[in-house]
């Protein structure tokens, strides 16, 4: 490309008039560079005609035409406010009321009378976007939109905004909660020929003026060319350096790729491809007219850089800050030319200026920390390329980029994301709950937040929007400038959270354009070996993976994927999209990697290292549990009632001589296979999903084996209870089951003990009372301690204290955790407010989450030594599963009034049993 025209530059300090009008005549310009000029001619006359200088130690002097005044005799050297502006207008600091009014005075009476009439020379006067004077005015972000004409800035502004129509003006601003926070972000429709690149330092010189109104502060550019038009993209390179230079965040965003290949005249891919090994850190994005959720990505990455960036100098004045260029007295420069030597009136700089507080770039040319309070020194600078877009051969630029990258990135590396308790206050969008995700825990509640989140986040998210995020924000690691233990350490971290994932809910995978992109990026990671280890566990995961209940569950990507079916254009930067949907990569063919980086750069080789050190042990333990599960859903199966006999009093006798400890010990064991086979989410939709959707999920068979097998027993312990007609006998079978009670709490099977309580106390049983008077007082005491332990008094406050201390094996009270999971999904929302303000409701699925993490916790601590109880554990098993039993209430009701009729045990009710129940 060749050189840009000198018409491109402008001086820090402000063209004169004479200057100017020079300028314009002297040789042949473009028409946007001749409309520009004259603009800045018109602007800057009219200006200073109403300035003064003033000669003398007094007095007021002369106003002389066509020179500019001197800084101490300068009134204002801007536009003005007309009204509501500080310091009481538009007069310059430290001037009293009364010179104001002269100099004022003077400069009517310099006016020629078309000036008066306001044909030329008038100063015009311009207002802000909002009132100076407002207490408590909303903060404003401010995001310029350049590009070549045509390209598509008013299509960006409507779609990112979304708006009804194309924005009237060049200014379209919204009211956007970020994080909790109120902003007003304004979009700035500036054509990339109004925009010069001060010749001192090559920053960003803006305009004063846009439309009617003063140029706020610029927070944020999104440089915008058209693939179909070769000649938007002149002038982009030169400008994206300038917007590095200045050091304000910036995304490169290419329009229009929905277009054919006959259409286009540009590769985005190659674009940015170039502009990255230019300029080392820079945001891309390719956007089309049909999928407008490509520009609102483009709206947030911005935002994200812009809020990430340091804070800027609070003690800089708001009209400074609008200022076209930062004057050389705010950062030190390289020595100016002889010409450009004089003294400017745009002065706003401090000498204890803190570099961290300005969003400009701190760090001149030749100047260090070390030199802070030395004198800048020069330095050789290398010559930078002139375009990154056209020449094959372009070299690596050596300037040190200060543009920001993404806020996920940087949070994440320094550790600074949102805490639990704020995202379930006040809701969460998915970005903040993924940045929680990926971001080091720090308290006990953040090490819960990983399980939770990756059980339930179906509800709001399908797998494959998930599997983006996470990759988009390893992807901006690479490019965040962080330092090099840092980034691998956060990196390390996500592939940590991606093998979880894989080896908990496999299913999350099973639809083939998701298992494929995982696949994409697990085996570029697989290059790289620090994370080859990794790679080859979560490889090996998907080797296995299967459609189950999870595949189609909630938000699934079938029907994402089905909504998306229309789009062309990733929403993903190209870097990340590259990382899973990489056309030239193909599994088994040896894809490079750059170094530490994940960018495509096949010039460098990396063979995976088989002695490298595992990374992290989660999927290997998410391993264990997927076998265990499976194994147990097996076994399981066979635990299903057969009533082939017939219960007599021979059972009766056979159970009786079983010790307690063994029947414990075998109901425990049929319990932990029964809950080792249900999954988290099983549970889950067994309280969400209607009657028709249950009929659908395979798994919940074996959540409704369990819940069966619980009434099973509390019939069993009926039904034996029953068998005898002698109250000697009920009573001795009664002292066993609070026996066998005793031995299951100390066990702690809860869900045994609750049903064994629930048969003593139906009503068919709990109404003998002939047969309770004889249960020896010691077996009742204990018996009555075991019935408080699982009261529901208080919402099960003493089985919940219980639950939460048995740090040993633990089978958990079922009813109890279906009973929380079904008040937390029916009495709860799961997205706050409406529309584009719609955010989850994170204080639902935290109460839902805790059941979860304590029913996973319960299931990675197997019991040991149930297997051994040999033909004897068959016996009670045989008793428990192989009896017929009546389940009807109403017919063991029958025959508990007829082996003890109502009132046969009123008036022989012995004294022993008056006292036990008396305390």
């Amino acid at each position: 490309m060749p050189p840009p025209s000198s018409s491109r530059r402008s001086s820090k300090s402000g063209p004169s008039s004479s200057s100017n009008d020079a300028q314009h005549n002297s040789s042949s310009k473009s028409s946007g560079s001749e409309r520009r000029e004259k603009a800045k001619s018109s602007q800057y006359e009219g200006t200073r005609r109403g300035s003064r200088q003033v000669e003398g130690s007094g007095g007021l002097g002369v106003v002389r035409e066509g020179e500019r005044p001197g800084m101490k005799g300068r009134t204002n050297s801007a536009p003005t406010i007309e009204s509501g502006g500080r310091n009481g207008g538009g007069g310059g600091k430290g001037v009293s009321d009364a010179r104001r009014g002269e100099a004022g005075a003077g400069a009517e009476d310099a006016r020629d009378e078309d000036e008066v009439a306001g044909v030329v020379g008038a100063v015009k006067r311009f207002q802000p976007f909002q009132n100076p004077e407002i207490s408590e005015p909303v903060p404003d972000i401010n995001i310029a939109i350049l590009g070549a004409e045509g390209v598509g800035k008013s299509t960006f502004m409507q779609k990112a905004l979304d708006l009804d129509d194309l924005p009237g003006s060049q200014a379209a601003e919204r009211k956007l909660s970020i994080k909790g926070e109120e902003y007003i972000v304004r979009l700035l429709e500036l054509s990339i020929d109004d925009v010069d690149i001060d010749e001192d330092d090559n920053t960003v010189s803006w305009p004063e003026t846009i439309e009617d109104k003063m140029m706020p502060r610029i927070d944020g550019a999104l440089t915008l060319y058209d693939v179909k038009d070769q000649g938007s993209l002149e002038y982009v390179p030169e400008m994206l350096r300038a917007i590095n230079k200045t050091g304000i965040p910036s995304v490169l965003v290419s329009c229009k790729c929905d277009a054919s290949p006959e259409e286009a005249e540009v590769d985005p891919a190659d674009v940015e491809n170039r502009a990255r090994r230019s300029l080392k850190v820079v945001d891309t994005l390719q956007t089309s007219a049909s999928t407008p959720e490509t520009h609102k990505r483009g709206l947030s990455m911005i935002l994200r850089a812009i809020l990430s960036a340091p804070p800027k100098d609070e003690a800089r004045s708001s009209t400074d800050t609008r200022r076209r260029a930062q004057s050389s007295a705010v950062r030190p420069v390289s020595p100016r030319p002889p010409s450009h030597t004089r003294a400017t009136s745009e002065y706003t700089g401090s000498i204890s200026k803190d570099s961290r507080h300005s969003r400009h770039d701190s760090s001149g040319p030749g100047y260090h920390s070390k030199d802070r309070l030395g004198v800048p020194h020069e330095e050789p600078q290398q010559e930078m390329p002139q375009s990154f877009l056209f020449e094959e051969s372009t070299s690596e630029a050596s300037f040190e980029s200060t543009a920001s990258a993404s806020e996920g990135a940087r949070q994440h590396a320094l550790g600074t994301v949102q805490p639990v308790s704020a995202l379930s206050e006040n809701g969460a969008t998915f970005d903040e709950l993924v940045d929680r995700l990926l971001a080091q825990p720090t308290s006990k509640v953040d090490s819960k937040f990983t399980a939770i989140f990756l059980a339930l986040y179906r509800k709001f998210a399908a797998p494959g929007r998930l599997l983006e995020a996470i990759v988009e924000r390893f992807d901006a690691l690479e490019r965040n400038g962080n330092a090099l233990l840092i980034k691998t350490v956060s990196q390390l971290r996500y592939v940590s959270i991606l093998e979880q994932w894989v080896g908990t809910y496999p299913g999350d995978f099973a639809f083939p354009k998701t298992k494929k992109r995982m696949r994409t990026f697990v085996s570029k990671l697989s290059q790289e070996r620090i994370f080859g280890v990794a790679a080859k566990e979560i490889n090996a995961e998907l080797d296995g993976v299967q459609e189950d209940d999870d595949t189609h569950w909630g938000y699934c990507d079938k029907d994402r994927d089905s909504k998306m079916s229309d789009r062309t254009v990733s929403s993903l930067p190209s870097t990340a999209s590259k990382l899973l949907d990489d056309p030239r990569f193909s599994f088994g063919s040896e894809f490079t990697l750059s170094g530490s980086t994940l960018l495509d750069d096949p010039s460098v080789t990396h063979t995976p290292d088989t002695d490298a050190p595992r990374s992290m042990s989660s999927s290997t333990l998410s391993s264990q549990v997927m076998i265990s599960a499976e194994a147990a859903q097996r076994q399981a199966e066979l635990l299903q009632p057969v009533p082939r006999l017939p219960l007599s009093k021979t059972q009766w006798r056979l159970l009786m001589e079983y010790p307690d400890d063994l029947i414990a010990r075998e109901l425990t064991r049929m319990d932990w296979l029964m809950f080792s086979s249900i999954r988290p989410r099983d549970l889950v939709r067994q309280v969400s999903l209607s009657d028709e959707q249950k009929a659908t999920c395979k798994n919940l068979v074996h959540v409704n084996r369990m819940i069966d097998h619980f009434n099973h027993l509390a019939s069993w312990v009926a039904n034996y209870m029953l068998l005898r007609d002698k109250p000697k006998h009920r009573a001795l079978m009664l002292e066993k089951f609070m026996r066998v009670a005793r031995k299951l709490r100390e066990m702690n099977n809860y869900n045994a003990l609750g049903a064994i309580i629930a048969g003593v106390k139906s009503t068919a049983v709990h109404r003998l009372g002939a047969t309770r008077e004889l249960i020896p007082q010691h077996v009742g005491k204990d018996w009555l301690k075991l019935e408080i332990l699982m009261a529901p008094t208080r919402s099960f406050f003493a089985y919940r204290l219980a639950w939460e201390n048995s740090s040993s094996e633990r089978i958990p009270y079922l009813p109890l955790p279906l009973r929380d999971l079904m008040g937390a999904e029916q009495g709860n929302e799961t997205f706050l407010g409406e529309g584009k303000e719609r955010r989850v409701n994170w204080k639902k699925f935290e109460i839902m989450g805790e059941v979860i993490v304590g029913l996973q916790k319960a299931q990675g601590m197997p019991y040991r030594g149930l297997g051994g109880t040999g033909r004897a554990g068959e016996g009670v098993r045989e008793l428990v599963l192989d009896v017929r039993l009546v389940r009807d209430e109403d017919e063991l009701f029958e025959r508990s009034k007829h082996v003890e009729p109502s009132g046969s045990a009123a008036g022989g009710t012995s004294t022993k049993f008056k006292e036990f129940f008396k305390r």
